[in-house]
């Protein structure tokens, strides 16, 4: 599921999953982000999300998100109107992927014109 949120709704209400949960969120390439939901989202991470669905390395690179380390919208109007658009005159808040802090999710607005990343999660229970 896709780490991304709108006006309304985000991650921590959209993911089905228990708050608690005990199960470690791993890269793709094996190596353990955060031990649970409440590390993760309390963090600091453990390492950066800086490996892409084939676990190569992505370097420094922007990620949407609009979302909060909590899981939630970090702004009621930077979601690049739903992640619809890609209008200059419309922005998105980004995360970074060589980020551990709070910054791995809302570092900072970009106009929706430009090119960045999506965090990506699978939800297993």
């Amino acid at each position: 599921m896709a780490w991304l949120s709108d006006a309304s709704q985000g991650p921590s209400s959209r993911f089905l999953l228990p708050q608690a949960s005990p199960r470690p969120f791993v890269l793709t390439n094996g190596a353990t982000l955060a031990q649970s939901w409440t590390s993760l989202t309390q963090g600091p991470l453990l390492l950066p999300i800086d490996t892409d669905e084939a676990a190569q390395n992505v370097g420094s690179s922007s990620v949407w998100t609009n979302t909060t380390p909590q899981g939630d919208p970090a702004s009621q109007d930077a979601h690049c109107s739903a992640w619809s658009s890609s209008n200059i005159g419309v922005s998105g808040r980004i995360g970074g992927t060589t980020e551990t802090d709070p910054n791995w999710t809302n570092f900072a607005p970009m106009v929706c014109s430009g090119s960045a990343r999506i965090y990506c999660f699978q939800v297993a229970f």
